[in-house]
């Protein structure tokens, strides 16, 4: 270890010290759930408001499955929220919950009709997400900027159904009819 790592860890080692990096969940209090979902995989931090500030409560990150890992990102942000809500869901266990999530999750799960999710993922997430009496989303548009740590600034203002609409339908040049001036003849096999 050189000189620099070790002051470093001699640092964190003194942090983790001072102050308890995670507090005990109080069922008193509702819970917040920050979530996010970068590179295929979940991401999210469980909080409660102690002392004016929210205390972290636990960390959740997981890889999304390859089907929700290949949608586009806004339909990644609504499988992130439901596989951390499935992860977070032992120790909430049923309290108040406020989802955070840059993304417009209920607007994409009642309003989107795209073809690549299926009917049973799509049943599954509102199940999980919209099913739970417990649970509220904030939406995108309502998240306020003191709680956004977890966000950049340009992926919390856009328009999910706009992005997924423009992400999922096929290119508008492309046409099943023949060219009208084709100077070529091409054969596809297949």
């Amino acid at each position: 270890m050189s000189e620099k790592d070790m002051k470093a860890f001699m640092e964190l080692r003194e942090s983790m010290c001072r102050a308890p990096a995670l507090g005990m969940p109080d069922c008193t209090k509702p819970f917040v759930l920050f979530c996010h979902e970068r590179d295929a995989c979940s991401l999210s931090v469980l909080t409660q408001v102690h002392g004016g500030a929210n205390r972290l409560v636990a960390y959740f990150s997981a890889s999304l499955d390859p089907v929700a890992a290949a949608l586009s990102g806004c339909l990644r942000a609504v499988a992130a929220v439901g596989q951390s809500l499935t992860q977070c869901e032992g120790i909430v266990m049923g309290h108040p919950l406020t989802v955070m999530v840059p993304h417009s999750v209920e607007i994409l799960l009642t309003r989107t009709k795209t073809q690549h999710m299926t009917n049973a993922r799509l049943t599954k997430y509102e199940t999980i997400i919209l099913g739970s009496p417990n649970v509220s989303l904030n939406p995108a548009t309502l998240l306020p900027i003191e709680n956004a740590i977890l966000y950049d600034a340009e992926e919390v203002e856009h328009d999910c159904l706009e992005v997924t609409d423009l992400c999922t339908k096929p290119r508008p040049d492309i046409k099943d009819t023949q060219l009208e001036e084709n100077d070529y003849i091409i054969f596809v096999d297949g």
